[in-house]
């Protein structure tokens, strides 16, 4: 494996507010030839995206369909996921001397694209990030290096996910220091193998027969903007 610092980067950017792992890559001299986003995010992206163009760097929207011959035209030698949304193939893979994912939970508990919800809802007291290498299986790589962060019983998604995003520049540059040195990754294994399923705004009916924990710790869970915490009485949705 080529030093991780002397590479050519093609990042993988579906992460709102997650930019800042970018300007650690600039800031360590680290090439990032483009940036590729999903087409469906480009709004939600777009506070992100300011910051990421304001650095000088290429950003390309794709579609689903369209993500292997899009990532085809570059010539990067490794590859960083940062919130995509897209699993990759293996032909797409096979391109690459490195292929890098960043996945906000501490791995291998709470995989899967919205399992941040389920930390709140399980009353985690921490959480973390994982950088792991990509492979065929969603969220299942070696493990490479983890950020920890303490959560408490008044934070709620978005105050965890703030927390865990702060320690994610240094997080990914510390991994590449790891594998410069040629540090082995460790294997996932031990609870919480499957996969959390995705969050969709009927998750956020709140059952008011449950106790009292229970009810606080789903609407910690639910995001206001996305999925409002909400229950019906009487036909009203309150």
């Amino acid at each position: 494996m080529q030093n991780p610092f002397m590479q050519s980067w093609i990042v993988l950017f579906g992460g709102a507010n997650r930019e800042g792992v970018i300007d650690a890559m600039i800031d360590s001299n680290i090439h990032v030839e483009a940036i590729v986003i999903p087409k469906r995010k480009a709004q939600e992206l777009e506070p992100s995206l300011d910051r990421i163009k304001s650095l000088g760097l290429t950003v390309v929207g794709v579609e689903k369909d369209d993500l292997d011959a899009t990532l085809a035209r570059y010539q990067g030698t490794a590859l960083l996921s940062i919130g995509f949304p897209y699993l990759l193939q293996e032909k797409t893979l096979a391109r690459y001397d490195l292929a890098l994912n960043i996945h906000p939970t501490l791995l291998p508990n709470y995989k899967g694209a919205t399992s941040g919800a389920y930390i709140i809802m399980n009353d985690e007291r921490r959480s973390g990030s994982s950088v792991h290498f990509i492979d065929k299986e969603m969220d299942a790589g070696d493990i490479i290096s983890q950020s920890e962060i303490q959560l408490t019983r008044f934070d709620t998604v978005r105050s965890m996910q703030n927390k865990v995003y702060r320690t994610e520049p240094l997080l990914l540059i510390q991994a590449l220091q790891k594998l410069s040195r040629g540090e082995p990754a460790v294997q996932q294994y031990g609870r919480d193998e499957h996969i959390y399923p995705r969050r969709y705004p009927k998750d956020s009916v709140i059952d008011p027969n449950k106790s009292l924990l229970e009810v606080f710790n789903e609407i910690r869970a639910c995001d206001p903007e996305k999925y409002p915490a909400h229950f019906w009485l009487e036909g009203d949705k309150v």
